[in-house]
């Protein structure tokens, strides 16, 4: 549906709420009120763009630390301090953070409240660095009015979606439908094991705050076996622990074998939990596709670890151009099976051997089929 649409739409339905718009997010409440019937869905509109406001309208102590204005517990507590009169029926707060830059991060939250929903969830929207300010803009209103109009219903209200959360935790089914199901084929998230048996999703650029590298394996490992462990343990070696961040990645196009499903993601996260590696999920299937989301983000070196059978890939898909980045290299792991193939042409790529019994998980699926 098209903003018009929806915005009548909620105006002939039973919403009736107040709007709290940080940070780029006014279109919500402004789209409402460009079409007749307005005064029937909205009670109240505020837009407290400093912490100094924002302390003094809740009555909080100025001495205060305020979390981040671009968070989940920004929205939180306008939620938590925010009493609803008897008549209204839902609070939608947003904050974002939407550069003009192209080269600078855009993304933000969207909060919502309902009386007769499902509770509080908040929606983490992330948006392309080359997007303009103007189009990530229209994004913001138009996913809260999908919002407002599914009532927390469900999360595919737009396909920069990358994060559903409650108050204390990952909505992860609803996370990772938004993945699969997303028409955007830029998408990237990463997935941290958490002690509570389950997993954490975040900005890659939290990961890389504190570190310049990043060595990433990028495979189905479907499943996880021994020459995995093998090349992961030798591939960190290579590099300074203290600067570089270890992952893995999994795509959602598998190239050839078909598209992974939410159920099926979270199965392979769940296979991958124990590991301890946080998982970067992206949603095309090239290393090309992963190199151009991370350099992005990284400040560093990104390390792409693989094997030779998949640098062979790599070539004949004409993905090789990557390593002539200078941010770009690759630990490349030869395969016994595989004859001794040389890749000196390539810039920035290094060797290690496999253990001597080579191992694919292709032929460990095969064998448990038979």
């Amino acid at each position: 549906m098209n903003i018009k649409t929806l915005s009548e739409k909620i105006h002939h339905s039973n919403r009736y709420g107040i709007f709290f718009e940080m940070g780029a997010g006014i279109g919500i409440s402004h789209n409402l009120m460009k079409y007749p019937g307005a005064s029937s869905t909205v009670h109240s509109v505020h837009s407290l763009y400093s912490k100094e406001a924002y302390k003094d309208h809740f009555k909080l102590p100025q001495d205060e630390v305020a979390p981040r204005a671009v968070s989940k517990g920004y929205c939180d507590i306008v939620i938590e301090n925010t009493k609803l009169p008897k008549e209204v029926n839902f609070i939608l707060v947003s904050s974002f953070q939407l550069p003009e830059e192209p080269s600078e991060t855009k993304h933000g939250w969207i909060g919502y409240y309902s009386t007769d929903g499902q509770g509080v969830r908040f929606y983490h929207l992330s948006f392309p660095p080359k997007m303009s300010r103007k189009e990530a803009i229209e994004e913001v209103a138009l996913t809260g009015l999908n919002i407002i109009n599914a009532n927390n219903q469900h999360c595919l209200y737009s396909s920069y979606i990358d994060r559903v959360e409650n108050r204390t935790d990952l909505i992860l089914d609803l996370t990772l439908q938004a993945f699969t199901s997303s028409p955007d084929k830029n998408k990237l998230a990463m997935f941290r094991p958490t002690e509570k048996d389950s997993w954490e999703a975040s900005r890659i650029e939290t990961s890389l705050r504190s570190k310049d590298n990043i060595v990433v394996y990028k495979g189905s490992f479907n499943p996880w076996h021994a020459g995995h462990q093998h090349t992961m343990e030798n591939s960190v070696k290579l590099y300074p622990e203290e600067h570089t961040t270890q992952a893995l990645s999994i795509s959602i196009d598998t190239y050839g074998k078909g598209e992974i499903t939410a159920d099926g993601l979270l199965k392979r996260l769940n296979s991958l939990r124990s590991l301890g590696y946080p998982v970067i999920v992206i949603t095309k299937p090239y290393f090309s596709d992963l190199t151009e989301l991370i350099l992005e983000k990284v400040k560093g070196t990104l390390f792409l670890a693989m094997g030779d059978d998949v640098m062979d890939k790599v070539i004949a898909m004409n993905d090789s151009y990557i390593f002539s980045h200078e941010k770009v290299s690759a630990v490349v792991v030869r395969r016994h099976t595989n004859g001794e193939n040389n890749y000196n042409q390539i810039p920035g790529v290094m060797f290690i051997d496999e253990e001597p019994k080579p191992i694919s998980s292709t032929g460990i699926r095969n064998q448990n089929q038979n």
